[in-house]
């Protein structure tokens, strides 16, 4: 979890406004600072986007959330925060340890946007039914993870990092996915269906689900429930 689970209320209703012309529904964070209004040093920038008066989307490192929103409370998972202020320039939030404060972006996308933007898409209904195996040739890098189900703990020594596919069926081979930022190597025994199995160093088999695949993108599920957006490189 990012923070201690804590409810927090404040005695008054946040205010909720449309993006101005220039301006869009995107916000980074900017500033931290502890509950005594001391500025924090941080490297888990967070942003969120897609903002109404019930919901909105979080982004941290490379794991994206949905949140809710009710009256001056909003919920990410299991964690709480405390909606403090949101005018048209600035929204501030507040955990038990933290406020996070946010400047809203402009409508010009950056390269840092457009990244945000390609990570909004949305997950198709079901996995694939087949997995093509002349789209999955190849050398696929993952560019952003997800969890499926929110926010949870995460154990990072497992996140793949790379997928390779290149088959040798007299090898009994079909490539290599790395782990732990591609210090493990774990070898693809079979495709199953919608399934990419493969074994860890115990030879315990453990199953990745495609649920998309075409020749620019290939997207992913662990088994601990981690969606991979993955790049051909």
């Amino acid at each position: 979890m990012f923070f201690k689970r804590t409810t927090l209320f404040i005695l008054f209703l946040p205010l909720f406004l449309n993006a101005q012309e220039n301006y869009s529904n995107r916000w980074k964070e900017i500033s931290r600072t502890d509950r005594k209004d001391k500025s924090v040093a941080y490297t888990d920038t967070m942003r969120i986007n897609n903002v109404t008066k019930e919901s909105l989307k979080m982004r941290r490192g490379s794991f994206e959330y949905s949140g809710t929103i009710s009256n001056d409370l909003l919920e990410v998972g299991e964690e709480q925060y405390q909606i403090i202020k949101q005018d048209e320039k600035e929204i501030r939030i507040g955990d038990e340890d933290y406020i996070h404060i946010f400047a809203r972006e402009s409508k010009d996308l950056s390269a840092a946007d457009a990244t945000a933007a390609i990570n909004e898409r949305t997950l198709p209904l079901k996995p694939v039914s087949s997995i093509d195996t002349f789209l999955l040739k190849g050398e696929w890098q993952a560019y952003s993870r997800k969890r499926k189900d929110g926010p949870g703990k995460i154990n990072y020594k497992e996140l793949i990092k790379t997928l390779s596919f290149h088959p040798d069926l007299t090898m009994n081979n079909y490539g290599i996915v790395t782990i732990n930022n591609g210090i493990s190597m774990f070898p693809i025994r079979a495709l199953k269906g919608s399934d990419i199995i493969i074994s860890d160093d115990n030879n315990k088999e453990h199953r990745i689900i495609v649920w998309k695949l075409t020749k620019d993108e290939l997207i992913v599920e662990d088994d601990s429930g981690i969606l991979y957006y993955m790049k051909q490189f």
